[in-house]
């Protein structure tokens, strides 16, 4: 069975994974935006599975308040990202 410290672990290095993948696409989609905005519904769905990651640590440090943000926001994060798919399919 898996320690804790290790469970921990991972889950960092999951969040600083999807984290550097944000910086990365939304740097290329700046780069040349009439071509690549297509990213963008892309880096706000890596937002909303990393908001998804800081609301479990959240709930397994039992800190409720932490967890109602972090999983409204990436709510929120998902919303805005089908919202400019379709947009963007128009």
């Amino acid at each position: 069975m898996k320690g804790k410290k290790e469970r921990q672990s991972h889950r960092s290095i999951y969040a600083v994974v999807v984290s550097v993948l944000i910086v990365i696409l939304t740097f290329f989609a700046f780069m040349d935006f009439g071509m690549r905005f297509h990213l963008f519904p892309l880096v706000f769905f890596l937002g909303a599975i990393l908001n998804g990651i800081l609301m479990v640590y959240y709930s397994q440090k039992k800190k409720k308040i932490g967890m109602i943000i972090f999983g409204f926001i990436a709510v929120a994060l998902v919303i805005l990202g089908i919202v400019l798919c379709i947009q963007i399919w128009r």
